[in-house]
């Protein structure tokens, strides 16, 4: 997609698909109603069609199924392999299969984090931004303040019908959200996000309406992404996706076609026999005359090793290890199954270093509620620490001869850490704390008891 410069309003798309406006006229005037409308409007003709061409490509519905029907045969299989949804299920799980646990500083304000984040089901929605960052190259996670119980939370959009709206400078500062749900075939009612406001409006609005304030202290909608040219895996892998349908459907019509083998009779033979030969099972030759079956040109080995290339180039351009591949069932050593995943595991840092920037601007937003930090300072979400850990299969005694080596060496924290079953190191060394003070607390008991046997 080339950035385009609107002529009419004041913003641009940039080649990411980006939306962008000028922060001087922001700060000015503000983005006006008719550039709003004039944006969902672009977003519907020009980015929502490719949106939900990679959704229906992770799902199954592939181009294949589209194609027109060949007239000329009755043989016409159309096949859909759905390597896209488990190329893309492979790298999420392998990324986010195992939650990343966050722990803040303090204690108080790390215990008011943990049960936020396990009351709203964070890992959960995590995962699915993640999926959908795979699948579109972008999602938007939203806080709000439930209408019931007034409590900060968190619910994750498609960019199907969302976009972010970002200043036209080197920092690209968030300016404003849109969200919008069509209501007929050219209408729609949408939301704007401010930094400090909640606007509706509709594809013939004139005004804002239903206009409330919040108080997150920002745009209270973080985009999640894995690069800047917010490419996913679905959109790098789509051609081949579509060639691959095409060569196992063909290969299947092929195989149809000369099941279905033709007799083949040489020489001067009764048409009567030959019209028996369907009871009969059995046709008995004239002097002179052959038969035989009509054989199938044999390319099979050429159509399996397109189809075999053309995997491959699915997964080495998703940069997704294939686990069905060889190295992965026999004896590789622990260093050849490393390089094997090099590229999956260059990816998933690349990755995890986007969202650790992204989740550290969303706890940002959501410091600024009590609800999630308690009496904790607004700045507190500074010295909250992220760990990620890859879903691979885990040897624990790895691992502990692992930790008890750092012993000394690095923090309790971080040594800690290394135990993929310790979802929160800082909870588990309160538990240790309290479990020695226990211990000396016995020893002390049992020390008087022993003193009082003794008179």
């Amino acid at each position: 997609m080339k950035e385009q410069q609107n002529t009419v309003f004041n913003y641009s798309v940039l080649s990411n698909g980006v939306f962008v406006y000028p922060k001087s006229r922001f700060k000015d005037v503000g983005i006006g109603l008719d550039e709003l409308q004039d944006m969902v409007t672009f977003h519907k003709q020009n980015q929502k069609h490719d949106f939900k061409k990679q959704f229906q490509n992770y799902i199954g519905n592939h181009e294949i199924f589209e194609l027109e029907r060949n007239t000329s045969t009755d043989i016409d299989n159309r096949i859909a392999v759905n390597l896209p949804k488990y190329v893309v299920d492979t790298f999420n799980g392998y990324f986010i299969g195992v939650p990343p646990s966050f722990s803040a500083k303090e204690d108080k304000t790390n215990q008011s984090l943990q049960n936020w984040l396990n009351g709203n089901n964070f890992s959960d929605l995590l995962n699915e931004i993640s999926k959908q960052v795979d699948i579109y190259g972008r999602s938007y996670l939203l806080a709000y303040i439930g209408d019931e119980d007034k409590q900060a939370k968190v619910t994750y959009l498609s960019p199907q019908h969302s976009f972010m709206i970002y200043s036209n400078d080197t920092e690209q500062l968030p300016l404003g959200f849109v969200t919008y749900l069509k209501n007929g075939p050219e209408e729609y009612e949408a939301t704007l996000y401010t930094s400090d406001q909640v606007l509706n409006f509709t594809s013939d609005s004139s005004s804002f309406t239903d206009i409330s304030s919040h108080n997150f202290g920002g745009v209270p909608v973080v985009e999640f992404y894995e690069n800047t040219e917010r490419t996913g895996i679905i959109s790098t892998i789509l051609d081949l996706s579509n060639e691959l349908d095409k060569a196992v459907s063909q290969k299947a019509n092929q195989n149809e076609y000369f099941d279905n083998a033709y007799l083949t009779l040489s020489g001067v033979v009764d048409e009567e026999d030959i019209l028996k030969l369907k009871d009969n099972r059995a046709i008995i030759l004239p002097e002179g005359v052959t038969a035989g079956f009509l054989t199938k040109p044999d390319n099979d080995s050429m159509q399996e090793n397109h189809i075999n290339r053309i995997t491959n180039l699915i997964y080495q351009t998703a940069q997704v290890a294939n686990l069905e591949d060889s190295a992965f069932s026999g004896n590789s050593s622990g260093v050849a199954l490393q390089y094997k995943l090099l590229p999956m595991q260059n990816k998933a840092m690349n990755k995890e270093r986007k969202f650790s920037q992204q989740l550290r601007h969303l706890f940002k937003l959501l410091f600024t509620q009590s609800s999630v930090v308690g009496t904790a300072s607004e700045t507190a979400y500074i010295d909250v620490s992220m760990t990620f850990k890859r879903n691979l299969p885990t040897n624990y005694n790895d691992e502990a001869e692992t930790a008890q080596k750092l012993a000394g060496i690095v923090s309790k924290d971080t040594q800690l850490s290394t135990l993929t079953f310790v979802k929160d190191p800082q909870a588990e060394i309160e538990k240790m704390k309290q479990e020695q003070k226990e211990q000396v607390q016995q020893s002390i008991d049992m020390s008087r008891l022993g003193a009082d046997d003794v008179e």
